[in-house]
């Protein structure tokens, strides 16, 4: 720990960046509380792989997997014509659910018009449904 979280991240001398990626990453000058709203307000929404470590590829791998265990899970919803023990078949047993859940959803965001409010940079780091 002391080599990532040692006393040099508060060094006077030296200013130490957690990172540089996109953004400078630095604890803030000591100040009063709404320096340090106005510093947490200035960090980006959406981070970029790099300020953990990672490869970009990483991102491409999340969403790669993403999409694999959505179609994974959309493929075992199809359906047949095997009932369930109350008497129904698969299908409208899914068909229940799915209204159950959509009936519990709120109503829908402009989720366009919020990307577009929130400046989102890539198309890669939203996911419109």
């Amino acid at each position: 720990m002391n080599e990532y979280l040692g006393e040099f991240i508060f060094d006077k001398n030296q200013k130490f960046y957690f990172s540089k990626a996109g953004f400078n990453y630095k604890i803030p000058e000591p100040c009063d509380l709404n320096k340090y709203i106005e510093h947490i307000q200035k960090i980006p929404l959406t981070q970029t792989p790099e300020l953990f470590g990672l490869h970009p590829n990483a991102e491409i791998q999340y969403f790669t997997n993403a999409a694999k265990d959505l179609w994974f899970n959309i493929i075992q919803m199809q359906t047949n014509d095997v009932t369930v023990g109350s008497g129904i078949n698969r299908e409208e047993y899914i068909e229940s659910v799915a209204t159950d859940i959509k009936s519990k959803l709120p109503e829908c965001f402009d989720l366009f018009n919020i990307a577009k409010a929130i400046e989102i940079p890539t198309p890669t780091q939203i996911v419109l449904l």
